[in-house]
């Protein structure tokens, strides 16, 4: 297997629309792996030999009085296997604090849930990873707040040297992918960087023929 290609449809794609776009992604021919993070309603209907999907958000409690919200048990019993957290959208508009999404990914490890972490900084990695004994169900989404939702990436230096650092951080036992400003543009600069094992797409993920160009190029 090569490189992780993470898409993150945020609030967008209806169910019917996302069972046709996921059979237009299974025509690519591709060696990496593809991971579709989608709204919740969207995922009892995604079933696929080549892709994987995973959730956006989880609650840090397994059961209970919680209206709304969905556990990891619930992921779990509908066969997903991913969910990401910590976006800069759950820490911006959910006011997430970095002990509420530490709670939330211990859960989802100690439930066995793959976790997709998103961070800006080594700062943020450590206080959302403190109580987290094996880092084996992680990956690491490195996106920079400065370059959220624009059409630049960060530079190859400040990448590589958050790498190195998260690295040393985790014992060297997760996987990390760059997310931020990634289109069909710039995807060559971001491939050049061989220390990444792969890529997280937010809006260029949403429009079909975009995310087959970044997919064929990567």
């Amino acid at each position: 297997m090569g490189k992780l290609i993470i898409a993150n449809w945020k609030m967008n794609v209806l169910p019917s629309e996302s069972v046709k776009f996921v059979r237009e992604i299974e025509k690519i021919n591709t060696d990496n792996q593809i991971i579709i993070l989608a709204p919740f309603i969207d995922l009892p209907y995604l079933r696929s030999d080549k892709l994987m999907f995973g959730a956006q958000n989880i609650h840090q409690k397994n059961r209970g009085s919680y209206t709304g919200e969905v556990s990891p048990l619930m992921l779990k019993d509908i066969n997903i296997n991913y969910c990401m957290l910590g976006h800069y959208e759950r820490r911006e508009f959910f006011k997430e604090n970095d002990s509420l999404i530490e709670l939330k990914v211990r859960n989802a490890v100690n439930n066995g849930i793959k976790v997709i972490l998103c961070v800006d900084s080594i700062k943020q990695l450590a206080a959302n990873t403190a109580g987290v004994k094996s880092f084996s169900n992680v990956i690491i989404a490195y996106e920079p707040e400065d370059y959220i939702g624009g059409t630049k990436t960060a530079p190859k230096e400040k990448i590589v040297e958050f790498i190195k650092n998260a690295k040393e951080l985790t014992d060297n036992k997760c996987k990390i992918v760059y997310g931020g400003g990634i289109n069909s543009t710039n995807i060559n600069s971001i491939k050049e960087i061989e220390e990444l094992d792969g890529i997280m797409i937010g809006n260029s993920s949403i429009n079909i023929d975009k995310f087959k160009e970044i997919i064929n190029n990567y």
